[in-house]
């Protein structure tokens, strides 16, 4: 029974599909196919069936590769509380931690985004943030690091800033390596490939997802499949998407910067001062704001 050596932590939304996926063309890397299995923060990984099917993951690693795994789940307090205790009770001590930020503001238009997608969310975006407050506090990105670094310090505690990634992912993705102790991968990144955006993300029809969730499929299937393959059967099972929802109002963002704003300027207490910063004045608007977004 193998738990990981490192985790990709999160937040949701900030490019960790792209980072999981710059990582695993490490030959000494082995993560699972599946992207955010979620096991540590749920309560069955303590029973020994859990821990059995979450240390299954990992079972097809050789022995001189470093086992990791990504979700999200990991930064979203207060939806799952106690991961980082669970990750020290369960993990090598040698465990290291990635977590991956992103302009808090447009995450949070990107989460609604993903969410109304699904039809989890309404299209109003100036609604959403007052009925779900998950959506704030997914961004309070203090907040959700600061049980990590209490529980494990900074040394083993990597925090990237998104849009550095994004700028330049070949020199991040190898400071990553160096961080978790594995030859350099950037010779072998794909600045072409987009992984998980907004716009090429395919959503499953019900009948697709119901075979993707069945043990043919879990089992067997996507085991025997190239990703490649995988990723275009689900790009053929897609169901249309939505039309990508409004921006929020200047009310709005008015609104998140006050919410957000003391979080952020915690950030620097918490990782010094290479602590990632962004202009939360800096988010898209759709133009003056309703009245019932106000009220």
């Amino acid at each position: 029974m193998r738990y990981p050596d490192f985790l990709i932590i999160g937040v949701m939304k900030c490019g960790t599909t792209t980072l999981f996926r710059d990582l695993e063309l490490s030959d000494r890397i082995f993560m699972p196919r599946d992207k955010e299995p979620s096991s540590l923060a749920l309560p069955r990984i303590r029973t020994a069936a859990g821990a059995r099917r979450y240390t299954s993951l990992f079972a097809r690693a050789t022995s001189d590769q470093l086992c990791g795994e990504a979700s999200t789940a990991y930064t979203k307090r207060p939806t799952y509380e106690g991961v980082p205790q669970t990750c020290r009770e369960l993990l090598p001590e040698h465990a290291k931690f990635i977590c991956m930020l992103r302009h808090p503001i447009k995450r949070i238009i990107s989460h609604h985004n993903h969410e109304h997608t699904w039809d989890r969310m309404g299209p109003s975006i100036d609604e959403a943030v007052r009925e779900h407050p998950e959506l704030i506090a997914y961004s309070s990105y203090a907040m959700q690091l600061q049980p990590w670094l209490e529980t494990f310090g900074d040394d083993r505690v990597m925090v990237v800033k998104f849009e550095d990634y994004i700028a330049d992912r070949h020199a991040q993705a190898d400071r990553l390596c160096e961080f978790l102790g594995v030859p350099a991968v950037s010779h072998l990144i794909n600045l072409d490939a987009v992984h998980n955006s907004a716009d090429t993300r395919s959503i499953p029809a019900p009948l697709a997802t119901k075979f993707r969730n069945g043990p043919i499929y879990q089992r067997f299937v996507k085991h025997l499949l190239p990703y490649a393959a995988v990723n275009k059967m689900r790009h053929l099972w897609a169901r249309p998407k939505p039309p990508r929802p409004a921006p929020p109002t200047q009310d709005t963002v008015d609104y998140l910067i006050e919410q957000l704003q003391p979080d952020i300027d915690r950030l620097p207490e918490l990782l010094g001062p290479t602590a990632p910063t962004w202009d939360l004045e800096a988010a898209p608007t759709s133009g003056p704001a309703a009245a019932a977004t106000t009220a």
